[in-house]
């Protein structure tokens, strides 16, 4: 057992006045290898209970591996002994061996200082002891009793000044029993004096505080025998006496018959000794998030009387007082102790065994985990993607996790699998491609667990149908109702790449948007017939192409708004037949049909206006104009050489539909398209107070047409150096644009549409109506910008430019309409490309 050393013993009171315990060697000198020039010299310790620090009572000497012999005086009735073998300094850190049991002569005589020998049985043998054997009495006898018998007196004690000792010390002294037998009161059958008088000091050199106990050794040649046990000696250990030392030969038999029994029985009998540990307690269980622990007792001696356990540490509950405790996550940046300590207990005191096991932090990142191996493109055969784990403070295990995600920015949201590898393969590239992969590792340890992500690694997609052409319905003319039975066909798209399958469908819709639309047929083409064209008037007919590959599919369209008003009766009147009747052999050459065919509406008229058709070899020589309303039906109101022509005096609130036809002399061609016409009706003025009581008479309404000026058209976009509205085409496949029409407030308004078209094409792109706000005065919409073909390009850093116009339809409540385009300088809206500096 390991004890704390303390300050020295008191002195014994002895029965005479010079005569103490002796305690230390005087005038001696010091062996500074005491633990192998004399390793069965040892020093004696007691300590009142288990709570007191041992401090030096004696010297003794073994005389077996487990018994010590010393002085009677030496040994008290309570406390606790411990002996200490092996040191050279009385004070060096060697264990302080536990006593068992011990043994003080019974006649011993504190008074008369007789019999004066006693043992110590250590609780557990020294192994290897160096021990000094105990002689016959023959031995001692035979030594003693040689004339050339030198003695040597060896202890732990205070020297001459009463300092206590760093080292054993040892002198060399002579028998000094004639010098002591003057005294009447001297008993020469068990004392024996010895000491070496110093003549010029008039003192001997012997024994004094704390060598009681001690041996005195006598040697002859080569033959050195135990002769005696330090006994008593003078008050102030510098003395003109000698030493007194247990006469050994007379005790001899008395210790071996009676001392050693005794000595062994009272191992059992006194439980002089703490409770010793014979196998040492231990906490079962690993200090790891989720296990328990519990704490093994372990085996104690049979002295023990009770033996409890009690957890503490930081790991522990506070007044936690279960016999398993529950690991759980460290979530602290510092290890987490786990303490059990175990206290046998005696009448002798206590022994305590702290046992402790520490968990660690949560794993700690030092690096991240990195992903190799990830293909440029997207193919169709498989790769094995690796991830390097992440490395950990702190950790027992580390897994790796694969996940995606839609950006490099934010956490990945699907996982996708685990392992150091993930196989991709052509389902892969379709499902995730153009996402980012992760790699996550997922560290364990005693603490609980922690995770770190990889940087993103793009995922190569298979490329998705890419359009280099979008599709446009033919057969149809904008601002015009088309004929019954025209047949619509979809035609010019083109895919920049392959196509693992494509499918045209005609579709109507609300909107101008492909979102929401109703799928009517499949085909390139669709006819329209009557019963079509009233069920989806004032809708758009929708063209759509969807394209399909690995990467996807990609839908592209063209719309048309269906500019449809039927005729009442449509019964058209017969044509006079040209005079004279022709005789030429070319009379049945038909010219061509007039077409562009448009009109300008007045306030009581409506300018028409076409383009000049082909005459197939003949000159045409007029043109006859047709007027339909629900009053006549179809009748011709007049001819004209020209490309216009001009009908007046129509009537404000009607509609009028018109057609007309090529002559050459000798046949007419086909009509051309309908226009249709609506005349505005005036609105009525606010009447003006007179002084007049009779009021003024309400004149006819007339409806008033909105106001639109060029300063009014709007877009969202930011403009160029030159004020136009920009708009680059080559960043995404469409652009929006939101275009805004101010108009005067008219109330009668119904609707109004508008449309896009570049100043180089004669059709109008995403033509659709218009979201109205601040009673009917603003119009406004979303319109699509398609791809420019040609595109922009960039010359030295600048764009060429596309410019568009704004076409816009105003349709009041009473059935006008009022249409008109803005050209592009006024609309202010181009397309260009976006070119870096040069």
């Amino acid at each position: 057992m390991r004890r704390k050393l303390a300050a020295l013993s008191a002195l014994v009171a002895a029965a005479f006045v010079f005569a103490v315990p002796a305690s230390g060697i005087t005038f001696g000198r010091e062996v500074t290898n005491g633990s192998s020039s004399y390793p069965s010299v040892v020093s004696i310790w007691t300590a009142d209970d288990a709570e007191d620090d041992a401090r030096l009572q004696c010297s003794g000497t073994l005389i077996t591996s487990r018994i010590v012999l010393t002085a009677a005086h030496c040994v008290n009735s309570t406390g606790l002994y411990f002996v200490q073998y092996g040191a050279d300094q009385l004070y060096d850190d060697v264990d302080l061996l536990e006593v068992a049991a011990t043994w003080k002569n019974p006649r011993f005589s504190e008074r008369q200082l007789v019999n004066d020998t006693g043992l110590l049985l250590l609780r557990d043998p020294i192994p290897g002891a160096i021990t000094t054997r105990l002689p016959s009495a023959a031995e001692i006898k035979s030594i003693q009793t040689n004339k050339n018998v030198k003695y040597e007196i060896v202890g732990w004690g205070k020297d001459q000044n009463g300092e206590s000792a760093s080292y054993l010390r040892k002198a060399s002294v002579d028998d000094q029993t004639n010098f002591m037998k003057k005294a009447k009161w001297w008993r020469n059958d068990v004392w024996f004096a010895v000491g070496k008088w110093n003549k010029s000091e008039k003192v001997f050199a012997g024994s004094c505080n704390g060598d009681s106990g001690g041996p005195l050794f006598a040697t002859v040649g080569s033959k050195t025998i135990l002769a005696g046990i330090t006994s008593w000696g003078a008050e102030d250990c510098e003395t003109a006496q000698p030493s007194i030392y247990v006469r050994l030969s007379y005790y001899v038999n008395e210790i071996n018959n009676v001392g050693i029994p005794t000595l062994l029985i009272n191992e059992t009998k006194q439980n002089r000794a703490l409770p010793s540990v014979i196998v040492e307690p231990r906490i079962i269980g690993t200090p790891r998030t989720g296990s328990v622990l519990s704490c093994d007792t372990g085996q104690w001696s049979s002295n023990t009387t009770n033996i409890s356990y009690s957890w503490s540490g930081s790991g522990v509950p506070y007044a936690f007082a279960g016999a398993t405790v529950s690991v759980t996550a460290n979530n602290s940046f510092s290890a987490k102790e786990y303490v059990c300590t175990v206290r046998a207990r005696n009448s002798n005191g206590t022994i305590e065994r702290r046992l402790s096991v520490t968990q660690n932090p949560p794993p700690s990142n030092v690096s991240r985990p990195t992903i190799t191996n990830m293909p440029t493109v997207a193919f169709n055969g498989n790769v094995s993607i690796t991830c390097n784990p992440g490395t950990f403070n702190f950790s027992t295990s580390v897994t790796n996790e694969w996940w995606v995600g839609d950006s490099s920015f934010f956490e990945p949201t699907t996982r996708i699998g685990t392992g150091n590898t993930l196989v991709f393969g052509a389902s892969s590239f379709t499902a995730w491609g153009g996402k980012y992969l992760y790699c996550r590792s997922v560290a364990s340890g005693d603490g609980g667990t922690s995770a770190t992500m990889s940087s993103s690694s793009l995922i190569p997609a298979f490329q998705k149908p890419i359009i280099k052409a979008y599709p446009n319905i033919n057969g149809l003319t904008s601002w015009q109702s088309p004929a019954i039975g025209t047949v619509a066909t979809c035609s010019g798209w083109s895919w920049s790449n392959t196509m693992t399958s494509e499918s045209v469908g005609w579709y109507i819709n609300s909107s101008d948007s492909f979102s929401g639309a109703t799928l009517l047929q499949n085909g390139a083409s669709i006819t329209l017939t009557q019963s079509f064209l009233e069920s989806y008037k004032s809708r758009y007919l929708i063209c759509a192409v969807t394209g399909v590959n690995q990467g996807g599919t990609q839908v592209m369209y063209d719309s048309h708004y269906l500019y449809y008003f039927p005729s009442v009766a449509p019964t058209p009147t017969p044509t006079p037949a040209p005079t004279p009747t022709p005789s030429n052999p070319i009379s049945s050459v038909k010219p061509n049909a007039p077409f562009n065919f448009s009109g300008t509406i007045g306030a009581t008229s409506v300018s028409l206006s076409w383009t000049m058709p082909g005459g197939n070899g003949l000159p045409i020589t007029s043109f006859v104009v047709e007027r339909f309303s629900s009053a006549s039906g179809w009748v011709v109101i007049g001819s004209t050489s020209q490309v216009s022509y001009t009908d007046s005096g129509l009537t404000p609130g009607s509609r009028y539909d018109y057609r007309v036809r090529a002559l050459n002399g000798y046949n007419y061609s086909d009509y051309s398209s309908t226009v249709s016409a609506s005349i505005p009706v005036t609105p009525t003025p606010t009447p003006t107070p007179t002084p007049t009581p009779t009021p003024t008479p309400t004149p006819t309404p007339t409806p008033t047409i909105p106001a639109v000026a060029s300063s009014s058209i709007y877009t969202s976009l930011g403009v160029d150096s030159t004020g136009d509205f920009l708009v680059n085409p080559d960043i995404y496949q469409h652009r929006n644009v939101s275009v805004t029409i101010n108009l005067s407030s008219v109330s009668q308004i119904d609707f109004v549409v508008i449309g896009l078209k570049p100043t180089s094409s004669a059709n109008f792109y995403d033509w659709g109506r218009a979201t109205s706000s601040n009673s009917n005065s603003t119009w406004s919409r979303i319109v699509e910008m398609p791809t420019v073909n040609p595109a922009p390009i960039c010359t030295n850093g600048v764009s060429s430019k596309v410019y568009w116009e704004v076409k816009y339809l105003i349709q009041l409540k009473n059935g006008q309409e009022i249409f008109g385009v803005l050209p592009s300088r006024i609309a202010r809206v181009l397309t260009g490309a976006y070119c870096p500096s040069p």
